[in-house]
């Protein structure tokens, strides 16, 4: 894992000031599932300038993110998911059935995050019948998101 630094007060700016930063541990690997390229492309960004993880995966489809852990090996699966729960094709809910035969996926430190725009109260009920989802997150990704979840896991 790496560790990097961020300053709470300088919300708008990467410069850091020593005195009002905090120390986080940043992932080596994330994954982050929407099918909306341009949303995708905006946490893509939020989430590697943030530090949150060194290399930040991209896939549109939950078909492809099934071939993706096919052949991956199991040292390499993401640490942490950021999946887009309203996608065109197939629901987040799809992902998170998908998931219950990949046991070994996130099973111990691994953090599910859910992303959506909009999300009703039965949908947030259905949501946490899945263990192994933590957070549930609203659109659009932003750097302060980022940093409070950062803020979650090290408390």
């Amino acid at each position: 894992m790496k560790y990097f630094v961020h300053n709470s007060f300088e919300v708008s700016s990467l410069s850091m000031n020593p005195l009002n930063a905090k120390l986080y541990t940043s992932f080596s690997n994330a994954l982050v599932i929407d099918d909306d390229v341009v949303d995708s492309l905006i946490t893509k960004i939020v989430l590697t300038k943030s530090g949150f993880a060194k290399n930040v995966i991209v896939y549109n489809s939950i078909p492809a993110v099934s071939e993706y852990l096919g052949v991956v090996s199991s040292e390499e699966y993401p640490q942490s998911v950021i999946l887009d729960m309203d996608m065109s094709y197939q629901k987040g809910f799809d992902f998170l059935c998908f998931l219950e035969n990949y046991p070994s996926f996130l099973k111990e430190n691994g953090y599910l995050y859910v992303l959506s725009s909009s999300f009703t109260m039965m949908d947030t009920k259905r949501l946490y019948r899945f263990s192994r989802v933590c957070k549930f997150l609203q659109k659009p990704m932003t750097r302060q998101l980022v940093w409070k979840l950062m803020d979650s896991l090290e408390s």
